[in-house]
């Protein structure tokens, strides 16, 4: 697993952006990765699949939350 930076895509309506502030990775987590579970999750994607998050902006907001 590597750190890859992306760029966000706009804020739409009823759309709220949240930071993933904790996420623990399990060994089951990294399962899809591999395609061993019968789908396959395409790089980039998160190992996880709970997390502790903060709202930080929403679709018309004059100031990040």
């Amino acid at each position: 697993m590597q750190l890859e930076l992306t760029e966000l895509p706009p804020l739409v309506h009823n759309v709220m952006r949240v930071r993933m502030l904790a996420s623990g990775i399990n060994p089951s987590d990294l399962i899809p990765i591999t395609g061993a579970y019968g789908h396959r999750i395409t790089p980039p994607m998160m190992a996880g699949y709970e997390g502790v998050t903060a709202p930080c902006a929403k679709y018309g907001a004059q100031r990040s939350l």
